[in-house]
């Protein structure tokens, strides 16, 4: 059966995403504004004597992908006041300028985290896109406004 380009294979699509977060986690756990992956983004084996490691992460972030749920819930809801209350005002922004299409067809695919912050990766399931969050683990937390920090969509 033939593949087309606007549907990718669920095992690419989870591939892709992990390599993403863990560019995130990178990107985040090093200070940097925003995360941008490059073409030598490949994912890090952790081989003997190989002098990279793949990012720490701090086990399942249940409370801070919980917290990015909820937000793509409000999102794909229309409730944008609980949307302005649970994301920087450049994820709202970044939110509202990707538009209403394929909006409830969101899922969550992976969460992981290092002390600082969550990558929430989700997958749209009509058009292979991809939406990763970046959650800050303690405002998720206590349950403060403005947890989720930084988003990207990638198709």
């Amino acid at each position: 059966m033939p593949t087309t380009t606007s549907h990718l294979r669920p095992s690419a699509v989870l591939a892709a995403s992990l390599g993403l977060a863990s560019v995130l986690l990178l990107t985040v756990s090093t200070n940097t504004a925003q995360a941008t992956p490059t073409a030598s983004a490949a994912p890090v084996t952790d081989q003997p004597g190989s002098s990279s490691s793949a990012p720490q992460s701090t086990g399942h972030p249940t409370e801070a992908a919980e917290y990015a749920d909820r937000l793509v819930t409000a999102w794909s809801q229309g409730n944008d006041q609980e949307v302005k209350e649970r994301a920087h005002p450049s994820v709202v922004q970044a939110l509202a300028g990707h538009g209403t299409a394929h909006i409830k067809q969101w899922r969550r695919i992976t969460a992981d985290a290092d002390s600082e912050h969550t990558a929430a990766v989700y997958v749209n399931r009509e058009t292979g896109d991809v939406l990763t969050l970046s959650v800050d683990n303690r405002a998720a937390d206590r349950g403060s406004e403005g947890a989720v920090e930084r988003v990207r969509f990638d198709s």
